[in-house]
């Protein structure tokens, strides 16, 4: 009897070895990939390439790391957007209308094109003020030639 309890306890105790080594390997697993799909959008973005996606239906912290990854790179294109739309003269964007607004780059860029608007408004404000004066100057110079 008492071998009977003895092999039984050590067949428990080999599976209980044996099934938190599994489980043990398939959470490492599983936090493992996660970890190295958050590592390659993070690399991505690092090298200037925000085309990473980073998509996780997990509902424990890594998950929410994974969302929160997702969340910022969806904000980074769409300062990025802004700031193409910028570099080819485009100062129309509506900032109330943007994406995920917020936080310093944002502000930056909106700040950035207000000011650039200023600065388009005051050279068309001088462009026209030029235009007018050489049509001043025209007529003057037709009135001399005439008189003359």
């Amino acid at each position: 009897m008492y071998d009977s309890v003895v092999r039984t306890m050590i067949i428990v105790i080999m599976f209980a070895i044996i099934t938190g080594i599994l489980v043990a390997t398939w959470l490492l697993r599983d936090v493992m990939s996660s970890l190295s799909l958050a590592t390659s959008a993070i690399k991505k973005i690092a090298a200037g390439d925000f085309s990473a996606d980073v998509k996780s239906d997990k509902h424990d912290e890594i998950g929410t790391m994974l969302r929160e990854l997702q969340f910022m790179i969806e904000k980074l294109r769409s300062s990025v957007d802004v700031a193409k739309l910028v570099s080819k003269g485009d100062l129309t964007m509506d900032f109330n209308n943007m994406k995920n607004k917020g936080g310093d780059l944002d502000q930056a860029l909106e700040e950035m094109v207000t000011n650039l608007r200023e600065i388009a408004s005051t050279i068309y404000n001088g462009a026209e003020n030029v235009s007018a004066a050489s049509q001043q100057v025209a007529a003057a110079s037709q009135q001399m030639s005439q008189g003359a």
